[in-house]
């Protein structure tokens, strides 16, 4: 989502829409509200604190809580750098950190194709090779067949 938002630009000044984005971990509340117009809806303390991250964060950077940030640094295939504590309306205090980069392999890095897109300058940043897109690698794949893996998880 990150990589996608630098193709949009503001038509005033020419510079890529960054976009903040904010993670929580914890339990919450889900299912389908509504008769008439029926819609999927979460609830909880998590998704609270996790909007809470992306108001508080800065443009163009992904910002996680410390209970976030425990629960994806059990996997090692992430790297991060502290914010610190930061004040957050409703909640006070709280210990925050940036999503510096994935140290696993993104999709274009394993098929050694390139990447696709418009932005040339962010392809070609650190944070390019991180980020995959399977949308973009099937738009990308003409004679190809892209095979599904057996399973996927993301812990």
């Amino acid at each position: 989502m990150m990589w996608e938002s630098r193709d949009v630009h503001d038509s005033r000044t020419g510079e890529p829409l960054l976009v903040r984005i904010g993670i929580h971990s914890g339990p919450v509340i889900a299912g389908v509200v509504g008769i008439d117009r029926p819609r999927y809806a979460m609830y909880g303390n998590a998704i609270s604190t996790a909007s809470l991250m992306e108001t508080h964060s800065l443009p163009g950077r992904i910002q996680l809580s410390v209970k976030a940030y425990k629960c994806a640094s059990r996997s090692g295939r992430f790297e991060f750098v502290p914010r610190g504590r930061i004040q957050v309306k409703g909640k006070g205090e709280m210990e925050t950190y940036f999503l510096q980069r994935s140290l696993k392999k993104s999709i274009w890095e394993i098929t050694k194709r390139p990447r696709v897109g418009k932005c040339r300058e962010y392809r070609l940043s650190a944070y390019a090779s991180s980020v995959g897109s399977l949308a973009e690698m099937r738009a990308g794949a003409v004679t190809d067949k892209l095979t599904p893996s057996r399973a996927c998880s993301i812990s």
